[in-house]
């Protein structure tokens, strides 16, 4: 999958859900090829959970943080998180955002957003989450997953 956050958007939360039973979360695990005790390892995670399901943050908990982050960033300061990647790219989506386009939008969102250094965004780890085609460019579609 290339990264954590990859992994959970096409490999375990295909529905995005956002959080996974335990009959979604050990299929996903049968599909793909794990060799362990998938319902031991569902004990383990869920174990303090009230709610019983497997989110992100188990999987990688930096990821799920700097995910929710920037959706908190986008929420407060724009309608569709579309808007918050437009940048003075014109009225409309023109093209996918590069690596490079990207990090200087994350960057204008974290001024914006006045985030403290313990707050701050990695614009890689995010781009790793978002970039489901490992393309090297961030699509539209991929950027609306932020409104989820």
């Amino acid at each position: 999958f290339g990264s954590h956050g990859r992994a959970w958007r096409l490999g375990f939360d295909r529905k995005n859900h956002g959080a996974l039973s335990h009959w979604e979360f050990t299929d996903a695990l049968r599909l793909m090829g794990y060799p362990g005790d998938v319902n031991q390892l569902w004990k383990l995670l869920v174990a303090n959970e009230p709610d019983q399901l497997v989110k992100l943050h188990h999987i990688d908990f930096h990821t799920a943080e700097q995910l929710s982050k920037l959706q908190d960033v986008i929420r407060s300061n724009y309608e569709k998180a579309e808007h918050a990647f437009l940048n003075d790219r014109g009225a409309g989506w023109v093209k996918d955002l590069s690596l490079t386009e990207f990090r200087a939008t994350i960057l204008k969102l974290v001024t914006l957003a006045d985030l403290g250094p313990e707050r701050h965004l990695d614009a890689d780890i995010l781009f790793a989450a978002l970039d489901l085609n490992q393309g090297g460019t961030i699509s539209l579609e991929e950027v609306e997953w932020l409104d989820k």
